[in-house]
């Protein structure tokens, strides 16, 4: 696939993802990639396909009109040339799964401004996920920095990287003969929107942004002297309101006196216009990797002045017309040169650099042409992620009993809990097993599971989901900011608001939409344990890598044994008390209120009957539980056992008369003390979604989805009245048979 032949189009796979996000798409990054992705447009023989992420906002007008193709996934990665415009922003996963299908890749570099900041190097996760992109980028096979001081932090960072770096200077959207088009109507126009700046009044103009590294400050601290040069201040960036309001308290004379013009963000019609109209251009940034502002500037004809850094030395060549970020008079100093300078860029020689845009283009029209083959990257072992089996989860029950099987069938698998990694060796780890055979166990703990999801993030493999409910995960790791966008994404007829995500918190019971986005957009296979779910993936998703595997009993035979036998010795209910049980943490989704009103239910109506709930009960929802109980008048009938040793797990289920699962609809797929329970022959009381997604409806006595504590007692006296016991165990799958069918289907999907 690496080979192009010149009797074919060479197919240009762009990753658009940083044109999805507004942090970008209008600023820097958006109109080098815009400029860039004009320059291949223009290329004979090249078609641009845009690859991106489905959960995310469509692209802009101006950047899909570049497109031929509509934007695909992950899944739908197929190119010769796959590149990067932004590879420091966003996760490794397009890049991983270009690189294992033999794609030559690129990516364009614009800084390393990050490395300078104290609010990463002060933060050891933020840093070390940082320096894990870094190093990503010495697998590409070809660089495109934005400068010639991009270029050699390149290789200062990354020798390695020498040989494989190509220099494309960021380029004006903007020409001189922009501003002839200009009319004087539109010129007034604009000037009418300006506060208080008289028709002849000269004006000094910086493109600011509401970012401290942006230097607003010092142009704020000049406006004095810069009005008695005759120079009035406009800022057109679009600052926040916060941000002007400190200023105005910082800074009381300059406002005073000197009357700042701040303007909101500005379109590219009013944003020209206000170069068009300026003395000169004035840019005061403490750090980049190459300055827009200078080049719109320089473009149109107009001297600027900016802050003496490598980035603004490479296109600025007359030391004049630098200054000291730091310094007002310095700056100052710089205005009155560039006053008297003239204009138009006929007369710039020996002031600004002038670059050879049409040399670069020809150099970055041979590195997406070239068709030199590129060999996918050695796959190593097969390696399973997922929380350590000793930890206190049902996953890590599952995990034991999976890995146990694996080594009896000889099959060598290195897992991994990833959480326990501190960060950098977490990065350290994800770096070294970018093009490793990865299998995911996937839950919605937060705490066992939350570099793990970072790592499929970055690295695409199959994922073994126990648990659908990654709107709790995301609202945790995120806020409800992610979960209203993946909603707002997907339902743009019915937009929400963050109220609306805070609302449904608080319910946690029945939700519109699974938010499995995240998920689906970036596992090459997903392995899941219900037949409801696995069409709800297909179908919701268009996703077509969902597998069904019947989920594996949770328990060996030892303790199958066990609880059998002292079931078989174990009296009928009628001797003592019913024995109700629920095993398994107590939550809203798991109806445990109303299985306390069903309790009282059947106490009303002559049963003598105890409640256990079996497993870990935790604020705010145990007060909750306990509550309702009192007021019932239950003390006495409901227990809390908190956390549950696994002998007292199997001690409850060899006691229980009745175990109840239940489920609220899109709240988990699987319940393992559910199977557990059927191979025993203990008589479940379980909801239709996880009966029948778990083919197990013929063994339980199945309720509605939408269940009241009504459903609940009818059920549990339904049971008594026959004797039902689920005592089918051929329907339960062992882990032996499951380990085969999961390798058998995780062979036959096996990213490539």
């Amino acid at each position: 696939m690496g080979e192009a032949s010149p009797h074919k189009q060479t197919r240009v796979g762009i990753d658009v993802r940083a044109l999805q996000d507004e942090n970008y798409a209008t600023k820097g990054i958006g109109q080098h990639a815009a400029y860039l992705l004009g320059l291949l447009r223009g290329f004979e023989g090249i078609q641009l396909a845009p690859f991106g992420d489905p959960s995310q906002r469509v692209l802009r007008h101006e950047h899909l009109d570049l497109f031929e193709v509509p934007m695909g996934g992950m899944h739908d990665l197929s190119c010769d040339v796959y590149l990067n415009l932004s590879p420091l922003t966003h996760d490794t996963s397009l890049f991983v799964s270009a690189a294992r299908r033999g794609v030559r890749t690129g990516a364009v570099v614009h800084d390393f401004i990050p490395l300078r900041q104290d609010s990463l190097l002060t933060q050891d996760e933020r840093k070390a996920a940082y320096s894990y992109l870094v190093r990503t980028l010495g697998r590409y096979d070809f660089l495109l920095a934005n400068s010639w001081f991009t270029e050699t932090e390149i290789c200062a960072l990354l020798p390695e990287c020498r040989e494989k770096v190509v220099t494309l200077h960021c380029r004006s959207r903007f020409r001189e003969k922009s501003i002839h088009t200009t009319s004087a109507n539109r010129r007034q126009n604009w000037r009418d929107r300006v506060r208080n700046l008289k028709d002849n009044e000269q004006y000094i103009f910086f493109g600011a942004a509401d970012d401290p590294r942006k230097n607003v400050d010092i142009a704020i601290q000049s406006a004095l002297e810069l009005k008695a040069l005759g120079l009035r201040l406009v800022l057109g960036g679009g600052l926040s309101d916060p941000t002007r309001k400190r200023l105005s308290r910082q800074y009381p004379e300059q406002f005073y006196l000197a009357d700042p013009v701040i303007l909101p963000r500005l379109g590219d019609e009013e944003l020209l216009e206000a170069y068009a109209g300026a003395a000169f251009v004035l840019v005061c940034s403490l750090d980049e990797g190459f300055s827009l502002p200078v080049a719109e500037g320089i473009a149109l004809g107009k001297n600027v002045i900016a802050s003496d850094i490598p980035a603004h030395r490479e296109q600025i060549l007359d030391p004049l017309l630098l200054f000291n970020p730091h310094d007002v008079q310095s700056l100052v100093n710089a205005a009155k040169y560039a006053q008297f300078l003239p204009e138009q860029r006929a007369s710039f020689s020996g002031l600004y650099r002038a670059f050879d845009y049409d040399a670069e283009a020809d150099r970055f029209r041979a590195l997406v042409t070239d068709s030199s083959v590129k060999r996918s990257p050695a796959r190593s072992g097969l390696t399973m992620v997922g929380p350590s089996v000793g930890k206190p989860s049902g996953i890590a029950v599952y995990n034991k009993l999976l890995l146990a099987e694996l080594s009896k069938k000889r099959k060598t698998v290195t897992y991994v809990d990833v959480d326990e990694l501190e960060a950098e060796r977490f990065y350290e780890w994800l770096f070294d097993h970018q093009f490793s055979d990865i299998i995911y166990v996937m839950g919605n703990n937060n705490v066992f599971h939350s570099r793990c999801f970072t790592a499929l993030s970055n690295v695409p493999g199959a994922c073994i989901m126990h648990d659908s409910r990654l709107f709790e995960f995301l609202l945790n790791r995120e806020g409800p900011y992610r979960v209203a966008d993946i909603w707002n994404a997907r339902h743009r007829a019915q937009p929400i608001d963050i109220s609306t995500v805070i609302e449904w918190q608080k319910e946690r019971r029945l939700l519109p939409y699974s938010f499995l986005d995240p998920l689906v957009s970036h596992a090459s296979v997903m392995f899941v344990h219900s037949k409801i779910l696995a069409a709800h993936i297909q179908e919701t998703y268009d996703f077509s890598g969902v597998h069904y595997l019947p989920f594996a009993l949770q328990m060996t035979t030892k303790e199958l044994r066990f609880v059998t036998d002292r079931r078989r010795s174990k009296p009928r209910y009628s001797v003592g008390p019913l024995r109700l049980v629920m095993l398994g943490e107590t939550e809203p989704i798991k109806g445990c209120c109303e299985l306390v009103l069903a309790l009282k239910m059947l106490l009303m109506t002559g049963f003598t009957a105890e409640l256990s709930f079996v497993g870990k009960s935790e604020e705010p929802y145990h007060s909750e539980l306990c509550d309702n109980a009192r007021r019932l008048g239950l003390e006495g009938s409901i227990h809390f056992t908190g956390y549950a040793s696994r002998q007292t797990y199997l001690d409850f289920l060899a006691a229980a008369d009745v175990v109840i699962q239940l489920r609220y609809p899109l709240f988990g797929q699987v319940s393992g003390p559910l199977g557990d329970a059927v191979a025993c022959g203990v008589p479940v009381v379980t909801t239709e979604e996880l009966a029948v997604g778990t083919e197990l409806e013929e063994c339980c006595s199945v309720v509605p989805n939408i269940f009241s504590p009504l459903h609940i007692a009818t059920a549990i006296r339904e049971l008594l009245a026959t004797g039902a016991a689920a005592a089918q165990k051929s329907k339960i799958n062992r882990m032996s048979g499951y380990v085969d069918q999961l390798l058998s289907a995780y062979s036959r999907a096996r990213t490539p």
